[in-house]
């Protein structure tokens, strides 16, 4: 039967009842620390043990000794408990320092990782997997697909374009709509809570591109109009004139199929003729061309 805590003093009797009593002594039983694990504990590095200590509340060994059952039924005191790399169900205690009793267990949920997480991505423009300039280059409003290529059995992802725009899709389409070199992060997460990010530099240096012919056949079923072909044009003004200066065709519109060779609706003839094409980008800048065409038959 335990003795609870308080001021004692010891009266011993000999074989003629005559007492002799001791001197007045105190009882004190110190109450163990609360040792509030988590229920499960996860070793995100593959191979690398877990120092348990790390995760007891207020651990204080200059106080406390501590002791940790394994799995394998292997007791671990102290420092020994610096290095664990067996997963399984632990069970820990803690006593105070020069005295024999110790707390109830406390149970907990080991796992060490062994499947390695590694984050990776791929990107290029949707639809063409276009992504250097050898291959014409990505355009600020083009749509760019991120290509998951991680492996690692992860359950969820996390994407930071650099933008301020975000997705939490394996595989995600993201249009920048300005140019800058971005800084695009993806984070993976495996189905026991590990994370792993990877952050690769994405420049966005193209927000148009102009190609103007030298010149067109009506006639033809192929280049028969005159007309620039764009990427990241919005807007467009195009205005044709002969040697003389006169105008000939406009247009004002991106839907233009452009100038057919006709001037007032018959056919114009064969010869040189200038241009004058004002645009607007994507981005909001005004540009414009000018030059001459050759109207062939």
């Amino acid at each position: 039967m335990g003795v609870a805590p308080g001021r004692y003093q010891v009266i011993a009797y000999n074989s003629k009842n005559c007492p002799a009593a001791s001197e007045y002594f105190e009882i004190i039983n110190p109450p163990f620390p609360v040792i509030d694990m988590e229920d499960r504990i996860v070793g995100c590095e593959v191979g690398v043990g877990l120092d348990i200590r790390d995760y007891i509340p207020n651990y204080d060994p200059s106080v406390y000794d501590y002791q940790l059952e394994s799995p394998l039924g292997i007791y671990l005191e102290n420092k020994e408990m610096a290095d664990v790399q067996i997963s399984g169900n632990y069970f820990l205690r803690v006593k105070h320092k020069d005295l024999p009793c110790w707390s109830p267990t406390v149970p907990f949920e080991l796992i060490i990782n062994t499947i390695p997480l590694i984050p990776n991505f791929d990107y290029g423009v949707d639809g063409t997997g276009v992504k250097s300039e050898e291959e014409g280059g990505i355009f600020i409003d083009d749509p760019i697909r991120f290509q998951d290529l991680s492996s690692g059995n992860a359950v969820s992802w996390e994407w930071d374009f650099g933008d301020g725009a975000r997705s939490t899709l394996q595989h995600p389409i993201h249009t920048f709509g300005k140019m800058g070199v971005f800084q695009v992060q993806l984070a993976i997460t495996n189905d026991l809570g590990c994370k792993k990010s990877i952050t690769i530099e994405l420049p966005l240096t193209l927000s148009y591109r102009v190609m103007i012919p030298t010149g067109f056949t009506p006639t033809l079923s192929d280049n028969n109009f005159f007309r620039p072909k764009t990427k990241g044009i919005v807007a467009m003004e195009m205005y044709i004139f002969n040697l003389w200066g006169n105008l000939v065709f406009k247009s004002d519109g991106m839907d233009t199929l452009g100038w057919d060779g006709k001037i007032n609706g018959e056919l114009a003839p064969a010869g040189n003729y200038a241009y004058r094409i004002k645009m607007r980008t994507v981005d909001g800048e005004t540009i414009e061309e000018g030059g001459r065409l050759t109207l062939i038959r």
